[in-house]
């Protein structure tokens, strides 16, 4: 009720002149109170959209279509008359008011203020397409979380499920540094231990020396085993086989071929004599630790070492531990002549064989000795066909179908005759991990006949496929021990997968592994025209063959090794090199390195005092980056090099890249730029760079002193050099005030009309001679020009200001300077070239100043 009297007092107290003027009755006004009303008592019903301004200007517009009063005889009537309202009517619309009205409607709206209806639909609209708006953005949002939670839940669960191991290899964080560093010197010492007639420097024996070191613990040994696992393949003794190469050469690979055949049979023997190597380094380590147990007696020989073995293994307090062993008095026999395989003495098992023979024959075995010489003696240890034959009899009747058999005679068979391929293993023979892959690979064999049959079937990639059905999970235990799955990789030649797997915990390790393997021709690498992921080490190539992204796995561990200095960091980057497709990678990777760490000294090379070049680390090297000479290192590294900084703008750091590159001729071309560019910035700024002046000055001292050097520059270049170092002798007299010695130094440059006898006719000839100045010198001629017109002006308003300027001798001075000026204003109107307007504009004063 109290905004409603508000608004009636608004009206009753208009302007005079107003209150004349025809207006209408109080509907209008009902109708707002009543909409105001609701509005108030109703406040989520959003009908008034008028602030009290605009409703005090609708009032005052309903005021003036008031109509005049016709009652009362009061006072009071004659006021409200006055003012041009109806008393009587007015209080009865007052009493007929009520506080519970309903707010108007839209079509109520629609009969009484049209405008106010237009507006309102207007701005419901407007409110409308806004809230759509915000609830199509929040939909949008909404489901761009879903999308995102549902992108990101599986690495969410892989990052919790692995915490434990990810706390595990940051644990080891340290102790990986330290590995960097020392493979890192190694490496370094194997490349400054190159020589170019020798490029194929031992890798593998200096970086299994830094592993030997490094074994602190079981995983570190066991890496330390690889790296002898490695070296023992490498340095095989069948090197001299023709297909596979002298040892200078690489091991190429070739599917299908003979030589692939030979190679992986040579990984089989290779990784089988290793392990029986490392068995009988541990079969002497149990003896020394458990003495008593052994109770070897007698002399230490293989014999008595492998009975010693077996009384610790499988004897408690003289009980055996398996009832169904055979035994030849106190010994069990095919358990001893299972270990002497297993140990890698095949001589010694056939010499104690055919020693008790008697034995054999009391255990319907009595071809057995037969069998296990013949396998001693036969190519590829595969026994003739005939004795083959027998075996597989004797193995289906006493073996194969029984369930009390000796187990170590079940094995000794297996791997004799290479029985029951579809089944190949012994777990109650073979208990550790090293026992079970030895076995796979006793069982395995390569053939190049195509008339093998099905059943005698057992590869290297066999093996291999069977190692990778286990995967990582079943020998690293969660990431407890991931050596071990890497050394089972490595023993059956799956070099790339096993590299790629152990970056991940020991990548110092795993790059070295890479450089030995890729030297030797051991890895499968991925092909430049591939477009593999970029965070993926390891792909297939077209024939499913896994190929190892060696120049990535190079470039990111430099890269991610911010402790190496230049030189260790051009070893790793030239190790890709190993690879012949990759040397055009290595030298973009080594021009980048010889940019970003600016180290030219080292990596390049240096200059002595007489100019001659001193060679770098590279240069020195160029063999090992599949370069020919070093004509052409200093052609594809160091001029490519030079050619890239200057480019980007350094041009210190090109001028003496194109010195290493004995491009002396771009040198001077270089400084030229610079001295032009430089003058251009003083004519601006005023600044001029004195190191840069030093540097051509030293420079063309030494090229001047050495004639194999200065020949090579083009007498134009050395010119122009002349010219601009003129140029600065003037530009630096002038910052001096020395007026005479600019116009002195400008004089030389033989290009300005600045000699006395200078008539119009050789001012043409300069203007006509202009356009065959060098661009550095060119684009600073209205510089030069402008320095030597305001140095006369200064001489001319010098001597005008002496004491002795009324004699002759100062007017011939003075109009000596005005011809100067007018000569130059000449000069400058005649040659071909854009001269700047306020050059002019400055020109044109100073002629004017000297009239």
């Amino acid at each position: 009720m109290q905004v409603v009297v508000y608004y009636l007092y608004r009206v009753m107290t208009v302007e005079p002149e107003r209150v004349q003027k025809p207006t209408c009755s109080l509907p209008f006004l009902d109708t707002k109170s009543r909409k105001l009303v609701g509005e108030l008592l109703q406040p989520s019903l959003p009908f008034i959209q008028l602030n009290l301004g605009q409703l005090e200007q609708r009032a005052i517009q309903s005021h003036d279509h008031i109509p005049p009063s016709k009652d009362g005889n009061t006072k009071a009537h004659y006021l409200l008359a006055g003012s041009g309202i109806n008393a009587e009517r007015t209080w009865k619309k007052i009493e007929s008011l009520s506080l519970h009205a309903k707010p108007p409607t839209t079509l109520e709206l629609s009969f009484t203020d049209v405008d106010m209806f237009l507006k309102y639909q207007r701005e419901k609209n407007v409110l409308c397409s806004l809230e759509t708006l915000i609830q199509d953005a929040q939909s949008q949002f909404d489901k761009y979380l879903e999308t995102e939670w549902q992108g990101k839940k599986p690495g969410v669960r892989e990052f919790s499920e692995s915490t434990v191991s990810q706390e595990k290899k940051l644990a080891t964080g340290t102790q990986n540094i330290a590995r960097c560093q020392a493979f890192a010197a190694s490496l370094k010492k194997c490349y400054f231990d190159i020589s170019q007639s020798s490029p194929g420097s031992d890798y593998i024996s200096s970086f299994c020396d830094v592993a030997k070191e490094l074994s602190k613990d079981t995983k570190s040994l066991l890496l330390y085993e690889t790296w002898n696992l490695l070296r023992s393949f490498t340095s095989y003794d069948s090197f001299s086989d023709p297909l596979l190469g002298p040892k200078s050469q690489l091991f190429p690979f070739y599917e299908d071929s003979p030589s692939k055949v030979r190679l992986n049979q040579r990984i089989i023997d290779c990784s089988r004599r290793f392990l029986e190597k490392q068995f009988f380094d541990v079969v002497n380590k149990e003896i020394e630790n458990n003495p008593q147990a052994a109770s070897i007696g007698g002399v230490p020989s293989v014999l008595n070492k492998i009975r010693a073995y077996i009384n610790i293994r499988f004897s408690k307090n003289g009980v055996w531990a398996n009832s169904n062993i055979e035994f030849l008095g106190d010994l069990p026999v095919w358990a001893f002549i299972f270990y002497l395989l297993r140990a890698g003495y095949l001589d010694e098992a056939v010499t104690y064989t055919q020693q008790n023979h008697s034995f054999f024959e009391d255990r319907q075995a009595s071809d057995f000795p037969t069998y296990l010489k013949a396998y001693s003696k036969a190519p590829n240890s595969i026994i003739p066909k005939e004795l083959r034959n027998k075996l597989f009899s004797e193995f289906n009747q006493t073996l194969r179908f029984q369930e009390d058999y000796d187990p170590f005679k079940y094995a000794v068979y297996k791997i004799i005759g290479r029985c029951e391929l579809s089944k190949t293993s012994c777990p109650s023979v073979c208990f550790v991990t090293e026992d079970y892959i030895w076995l796979q690979l006793s069982l395995a064999r390569e053939f190049t006949e195509t008339n093998v049959s099905a059943h005698e079937c057992f590869s290297l990639q066999d093996v291999q496929k069977l190692v990778i059905s286990y995967g990582p999970d079943y020998f690293t235990k969660q990431g407890s021990y991931p050596v071990m799955y890497f050394f089972l990789l490595m023993l059956c030649g799956l070099y790339e997968r096993a590299i790629e797997f152990l970056y991940s915990y020991y990548p110092a390790d795993a790059v070295h592994f890479a450089i030995a393997c890729a030297h030797y021709g051991l890895l499968h690498t991925a092909s430049l025209k591939s477009s593999p992921p970029l965070d993926a080490l390891l792909i297939n190539d077209t024939e499913g063959q896994p190929s190892i992204r060696y120049e990535a796995m190079l470039m990111g561990y430099v890269k991610g090794m911010q402790e190496f200095d230049a030189i260790t960091s051009a070893c790793y980057l030239a190790s890709m090199c190993e690879v012949a497709e990759y040397a055009p990678v290595c030298h973009e990777a080594l021009k980048d390195l010889i940019l970003n760490t600016r180290d030219y000294v080292n990596l390049v090379g240096d200059i002595r005092a007489d100019g001659e070049r001193i060679p770098g680390f590279l240069e020195s090297r160029y063999s090992l980056l599949k370069l020919s000479s070093q004509e052409e290192f200093l052609t594809k590294i160091t001029l490519q090099s030079a050619k890239i900084a200057d480019d980007q703008g350094l041009w210190s750091d090109s001028i003496l890249l194109y010195h290493l590159a004995e491009a002396y001729d771009v040198v001077i071309s270089v400084v030229n730029r610079c001295l032009g560019s430089a003058l251009l910035g003083f004519m601006d700024q005023g600044i001029f760079p004195e190191k840069l002046v030093s540097l051509v000055k030293n420079m063309m001292n030494v090229y001047g002193k050495n004639p194999s050097i200065y020949s090579k520059v083009n007498y134009k270049n050395r010119e122009t050099t002349d010219l601009l170092l003129l140029t600065v002798e003037a530009f630096h007299a002038f910052v001096n005030k020395d007026y005479e010695q600019v116009l002195a130094a400008l004089q030389q440059l033989e290009i300005l009309p600045l000699d006395t006898e200078c008539d119009s006719h050789v001012v043409r000839k300069l203007a006509a001679e202009f356009r065959f100045l060098n661009d550095s010198l060119l684009h600073n001629i209205p510089g030069i020009i402008l320095v030597a017109m305001k140095s006369i002006n200064e001489l001319y308003k010098k001597q005008k200001l002496s004491d002795y300027n009324s004699d002759s001798v100062a007017n011939t001075k003075l109009q000596f300077y005005r011809i100067k000026a007018r000569k130059i204003v000449m000069y400058s109107s005649l040659i071909d070239f854009r001269m700047p307007s306020h050059v002019l504009e400055q020109l044109n004063r100073c002629e004017i100043e000297m009239t």
